[in-house]
């Protein structure tokens, strides 16, 4: 049965929706979907459409990732950085680094977060100027982690 847009946002917007379960019952079907969402009116649903893109994953996710990433509202621009640790370095590596140098310092921390296990020499040079000149010393730290890990 296709997927229609009322079908995905109805899922969504479910309190806490088990993204698994999602991706694999509605799969990429869902991605031209969720794009639409990434750019609605509803902040929330916005955030959810873009970490529902990058559980899905695939080329395909990250159209709905930058889209989310470029949102002026710093939560569904979190919901792009928490979506990036389920792609592939590859993928993720320009939307990952954009958001790294994102002005909110929420942001920066959900994406430090993400990039753990990402290995790319853009994200790794990002997360040094992050160690090296961000205002928050907890974001230092915490850059210096993940690099400690590589």
């Amino acid at each position: 049965m296709p997927t229609t847009l009322q079908e995905v946002q109805r899922r969504l917007n479910q309190d806490e929706p088990s993204y698994p379960q999602l991706a694999m019952e509605l799969g990429a079907d869902a991605l031209p979907h969720l794009a639409t969402l990434a750019n609605g009116r509803d902040p929330m649903l916005a955030s959810k459409a873009a970490y529902l893109a990058g559980v899905i994953g695939g080329a395909g996710a990250v159209p709905v990732i930058e889209a989310a990433a470029r949102r002026p509202e710093p939560a569904v621009r979190a919901g792009a950085a928490a979506a990036v640790r389920n792609l592939d370095a590859r993928l993720a590596e320009g939307v990952a680094t954009r958001l790294l140098a994102d002005p909110d310092v929420g942001v920066r921390k959900v994406t430090v977060q993400s990039v753990g296990r990402l290995r790319s020499p853009a994200i790794d040079e990002r997360l040094r100027a992050i160690q090296r000149t961000d205002p928050e010393p907890m974001l230092r730290e915490q850059a210096g982690r993940v690099l400690l890990q590589r």
